[in-house]
């Protein structure tokens, strides 16, 4: 009995000691743990900047600031995220650097440029389509109506130079925006503009003409979200963008629905906005179309055109190669 005794203090004192270890050891190994999976996540924020740094995207200095340099040529603010560490602000979210990294990675491998060969390598994509209302600059209902306001009553008119005043009104009425009872046009949308701080000042005109599309989300109805600029960083990346808006598929944001983009074109006549209502995300001329809105042929079928492939040398456009890619309005 008395060994029995001993056996059983023996056994508490071995439990114990093995207790004691155990929680000992614990802590010791989660901290080893940690410190594994941090130096993995090191590891890979380190590969992902190095690979990212090839292609210029990532953190860099401008004018003493740090940004986030993205592959559209944005420079997007660095900001802290719940952790304290660094991240990257974009459209009001932050998201981590290495979150940002893998974002930008992603878009240039999967949507992305091919180097100096500028040949897409992207998978098989269906063709963004939107069904735009088309209006034509010229039509006699605008072209004589003054653009903008102000005292110059020798200031352009729509027909003259409101290409871009003529694409927004595509945009708003697309979306279907009423104004002043009816959907809207050129010329409702100037008023409203004009009524609405929707000019800036033009030296050149000697009146408020330039517009100011940020306006376009005070629209009525709430029906346009926001607006987006959108920045030409390489070769084909006005067709990836055009396609992400026309899709509704913009990155990380998922609640823009599909949205009529107005880019800068240009071609033998000169430049000017157009409204891009289809794109395969590529260059190919059939599946990349345009309304042109400065012909005076004001029916729908002659208003649009192809982007880089037509018969009529004035109606084969070009985006333009600037860093002014293209601004949406987009759908909310």
């Amino acid at each position: 009995m008395k060994c029995v005794k001993q056996m059983c203090r023996l056994l508490v004192v071995i439990l114990v000691v093995a207790f004691s270890f155990a929680s000992i050891v614990s802590p010791a190994h989660a901290e080893a743990l940690v410190a594994t999976n941090q130096a993995a996540a090191d590891s890979t924020l380190e590969s992902l900047e190095a690979e990212a740094a090839a292609s210029g995207i990532g953190v860099r200095i401008v004018n003493g600031v740090t940004v986030f340099h993205t592959r559209d040529g944005l420079d997007l603010e660095i900001a802290k995220i719940c952790d304290g560490s660094d991240g990257v602000k974009y459209h009001e979210e932050v998201m981590t650097l290495e979150s940002a990294l893998a974002w930008q990675l992603s878009l240039q491998t999967d949507m992305g440029i091919a180097g100096d060969s500028e040949e897409r390598i992207m998978s098989a994509m269906p063709v963004a389509t939107m069904y735009p209302v088309c209006y034509a600059q010229r039509d006699p209902m605008w072209n004589d109506v003054l653009l903008g306001y102000g005292t110059n009553l020798n200031r352009p008119t729509i027909g003259q130079q409101g290409c871009y005043v003529v694409c927004a009104a595509m945009e708003a009425a697309t979306y279907g925006i009423g104004l002043y009872d009816y959907l809207a046009d050129p010329h409702s949308l100037n008023t409203w503009l004009s009524s609405n701080g929707g000019f800036g000042w033009d030296t050149t005109d000697g009146a408020y003409t330039n517009i100011s599309f940020e306006k376009m989300s005070s629209l009525p109805g709430g029906i346009i979200g926001g607006t987006e600029q959108s920045f030409q960083h390489t070769g084909y990346d006005q067709y990836s963008r055009a396609w992400y808006f026309m899709a509704g598929q913009v990155p990380q944001h998922p609640e823009y629905k599909p949205s009529l983009p107005i880019m800068e074109m240009e071609n033998v006549l000169g430049v000017h906005f157009c409204a891009w209502y289809q794109s395969d995300g590529m260059s190919t001329p059939e599946t990349n179309r345009i309304v042109q809105p400065t012909l005076n042929d004001f029916s729908d079928t002659s208003l649009k055109c192809s982007v880089k492939d037509a018969e009529d040398s004035s109606k084969q456009y070009y985006p333009v190669g600037n860093s002014d890619l293209m601004r949406v309005g987009w759908k909310s």
